[in-house]
């Protein structure tokens, strides 16, 4: 008889005049059933064959099992610009499900399925533009559709390591570059770096007396133009005529757009 197999096999002719015949226990040898010539064998199992001849001499028997193969699967992280290596010198760098096939040691054909995720490098994100004037401030974050479980944070200040900060996010008052350190999975991942760059506030100074006679008034006014000014009175000119005592301030905008006010 000739029989080649692994999960399923196939009963053959044997050489000569006699005829095979394949016995399949059914109960740990006890209860066996014979399998003609040309008969499937589609199950797992241990079969004993013999042929006619054997059958006079008794004795004349081999012995073929059928092995159930092999499967398993894995499930692995790398950091991007990485190479995973599965089984000898086969390297992948990609997100993705990859099968491999290859026989085990019984001879039986073995699949093993790896689920591969690729971290990718994380891109940060601003409330708003960063560039901010003095005394602001503005979030830096990493969005949420890049946020994974059991993740822990650093965050970077001009290259620093920033005390307590430790979340996601991080506000950002100073001028300078900051930067996120992602650890996951083992993984190391350093995030793009977010460069803050702050504004000089105007600073408008009030010319003018302060001083005048009852019933008398004074002229205030601003040391140059602004794109906006208002006065504390409401008024929205350069110069103000005044004749009530008290405090008069004045707030603008300069041409970079931030804020300043004097009194």
């Amino acid at each position: 008889m000739k029989f080649v197999s692994r999960d399923t096999g196939f009963v053959t002719g044997s050489e000569g005049t006699g005829k095979a015949r394949l016995l399949k226990s059914t109960n740990f040898g006890e209860n066996w059933n014979m399998l003609n010539p040309g008969n499937s064998l589609p199950l797992r199992g241990v079969y004993i064959n013999k042929d006619r001849d054997g059958w006079a001499g008794g004795n004349q028997f081999d012995i073929i099992k059928i092995n159930r193969p092999g499967f398993s699967s894995r499930i692995d992280t790398i950091c991007k610009d990485k190479l995973f290596i599965r089984y000898w010198s086969w390297c992948i760098f990609k997100t993705g499900i990859y099968r491999d096939t290859f026989n085990d040691v019984k001879g039986c054909d073995s699949l093993v399925i790896t689920n591969l995720y690729v971290r990718p490098n994380n891109t940060l994100k601003t409330s708003r533009l960063p560039t901010i004037c003095l005394g602001d401030s503005l979030n830096i974050f990493l969005p949420n559709n890049q946020i994974l479980p059991n993740t822990t944070y650093k965050w970077l200040y001009n290259g620093n390591i920033v005390p307590n900060q430790t979340a996601n996010t991080i506000v950002a008052k100073k001028q300078g570059d900051y930067q996120l350190q992602v650890y996951h999975g083992g993984c190391y991942v350093s995030s793009d770096t977010i460069r803050v760059d702050t504004l000089a506030l105007p600073k408008p100074k009030i010319l003018g007396n302060p001083f005048t006679c009852q019933g008398n008034f004074t002229i205030l006014e601003i040391n140059t133009t602004f794109p906006n000014l208002t006065w504390s009175n409401g008024k929205k000119t350069n110069q103000i005529a005044v004749n009530t005592p008290g405090y008069y301030s004045i707030t603008v905008t300069g041409d970079n757009g931030c804020l300043g006010k004097i009194v």
